[in-house]
Formats: C-alpha cells, sequence, structure tokens
C-alpha cells in the first residue's frame, strides 16, 4: 500500500470528538427550546391570572356599587367578606379545594350611628371599600382594588 491510500482510509467515517460536538450542539439547542416553552407557559399563566383577578375585583366592586351606601353591610379588615372562585371564574364557595382564587372584601366606615346593631353608616359617613384578589392556596396577592361610597344628596 502506498502513503496516499493510507491517508484516504483516515479520512472516511466521522470520528468520536464530531460526534460529541454535534450532540452538545443539539443539546444546548433542545435546552434553549424547553427553558423558552417554560417561560412563555409561566408568562401565559401569570397574565391569565392578573386578567381573571381583574374581571372578579372589577365585578365585586360594581356588586357593592348595586347594593349602594345604605345597604351595604359593613365587613372590617378584622373579618372581610371572602369568596372563592375556579380557575374559569365561576363561584366555588362551597369547595374551596377547587379554588383558585380568593377575593376578599372590606368596607369600612369612617363615622357609624352609635348604639346601631348591625353596624350603619352615618348619613355624612365616607366608606372605603377595598377588594383584594389572591391565589388560593398560597395567598400571593394577584390585584388589589378600591373604591369609596357616599351618600348622595344633601
Amino acid at each position: 500500500m502506498n502513503a496516499r491510500s493510507k491517508v484516504g482510509r483516515r479520512r472516511r467515517g466521522v470520528t468520536l470528538i464530531e460526534i460529541l460536538v454535534a450532540s452538545l450542539i443539539v443539546s444546548v439547542c433542545v435546552a434553549s427550546l424547553t427553558s423558552l416553552w417554560s417561560f412563555s407557559y409561566t408568562l401565559t399563566t401569570r397574565t391569565y391570572d392578573q386578567d381573571a383577578a381583574y374581571a372578579l375585583a372589577r365585578n365585586t366592586l360594581e356588586a357593592i356599587k348595586q347594593t349602594g351606601f345604605t345597604y351595604t353591610a359593613e365587613a372590617p379588615t378584622s373579618a372581610p367578606v371572602v369568596h372563592y372562585y375556579k380557575a374559569d371564574m365561576t363561584p366555588t364557595d362551597n369547595n374551596t379545594a377547587a379554588a383558585r382564587y380568593k377575593v376578599s372584601t372590606t368596607v369600612v366606615s369612617d363615622l357609624i350611628v352609635s348604639g346601631s346593631n348591625p353596624v350603619k353608616p352615618a348619613n355624612n359617613a365616607l366608606r372605603t371599600v377595598t377588594v383584594t384578589v389572591a391565589l388560593y392556596p398560597g395567598g400571593q396577592t394577584i390585584y388589589q382594588s378600591g373604591t369609596y361610597l357616599v351618600r348622595a344628596g344633601i
């Protein structure tokens, strides 16, 4: 055999180093795709939770506005009104194990009629309403909003 045929034989096939480099490149690409998928899934979930929390808080505030100044019950921060909702925003107060969101509502008046039972706001009171939506279980607050209720007229 001549020297030329020996060199030709050495160049055929794939070396172990080439296989390892190709495997490394494929592994990095797969890891990047997995990381990107995980990031986008987390971002989508967080965005959906924020949208749902906003909708639940706005619905709660509108319901309180509908009941009005006089007929909205007092709910201090020590004993807020709490409702639970599933991920699709349907109420689930009777089955909290299926809940995804916890909506806490407080209504506090700065002036009340002394001796009233249940507590009634004075005619010139300023009532502060606060709605907090948190993930359940866990308690991470997603959205918080509030409004004021005042008696209309003179």
